[in-house]
């Protein structure tokens, strides 16, 4: 969906660059779809009565237990937090491209380049990350992130701009399955 979307804004962009209003417009159609999805084509399920609690205890989330969560959450939790902070969003990507002189019109194909380059990844390492042990994997993607970045900071230009956005893809496709399996 998000690489047929970009692929359908660059079209748009490239016969007319001042149209966002169009591409933003046209945005709103698969959103409506899925609404319109989950209003009439998802039923609900059967509902379950909750666990009873003894008479005076709280029911609901409790800030409490997460105090009994195990140390290892927690390192986890802190892992994934950094690495958060270092990857970059898709918007910042597009703009650094237009920054170093990326063609407005093909802007949005830099998205379906992330988009196939992490689906491709992902669909190759998943499945068997059950079967390789997780901190290579892990270290992997990690220091593909890192040269991510440097490309995008040592190599400000169009062809840098191809080459960060396919390495900034690789890890998402790295790990994808790892987060899932952890």
């Amino acid at each position: 969906g998000s690489a047929c979307g970009a692929l359908v804004s660059g079209v748009l962009l490239a016969r007319d660059a001042e149209g966002f209003r169009l591409i933003f417009t046209l945005s709103a159609v698969p959103a409506l779809m899925a609404l319109g999805l989950l209003q009439w084509g998802v039923k609900e399920g059967v509902h379950r009565p909750l666990q009873s609690h003894a008479p005076g205890e709280k029911k609901g989330f409790q800030i409490k237990a997460l105090r009994t969560l195990p140390r290892l959450f927690w390192q986890f939790l802190a892992i994934v937090f950094v690495l958060m902070l270092a990857r970059f969003s898709e918007v910042f990507l597009i703009l650094h491209a237009k920054e170093v002189g990326w063609p407005v019109g093909a802007l949005p194909m830099l998205i379906v380049l992330m988009d196939v380059i992490h689906a491709g990844t992902a669909y190759g390492v998943a499945p068997r990350t059950d079967r390789w042990p997780t901190r290579p994997l892990f270290i992997r993607g990690t220091l593909v992130l890192t040269a991510a970045t440097l490309v995008f900071g040592l190599w400000p230009s169009i062809p840098g701009g191809i080459l960060g956005v396919s390495l900034n893809a690789l890890p998402l496709g790295l790990t994808q399955g790892l987060m899932n399996k952890i």
